[in-house]
């Protein structure tokens, strides 16, 4: 879902590598929870970038 603030659970035969590399392109930066939860195979749930600077948007509208 583009915008929702969350990725998939990583799809069967996705490297890690990949995950990360789409996480990063998604998100911009990543913490070590993040990278932890990856490689367990979790999904992420935090906003992109883009969503927080619509929220900001829409504070100063």
């Amino acid at each position: 879902m583009p915008g929702s603030g969350r990725t998939s659970a990583p799809q069967q035969g996705q490297s890690t590598r990949e995950q990360l590399a789409q996480a990063l392109l998604k998100y911009e930066t990543l913490d070590v929870t993040d990278v932890e939860r990856i490689f367990k195979g979790e999904s992420l749930e935090k906003p992109t970038v883009a969503d927080l600077i619509e929220k900001e948007s829409e504070k100063q509208a």
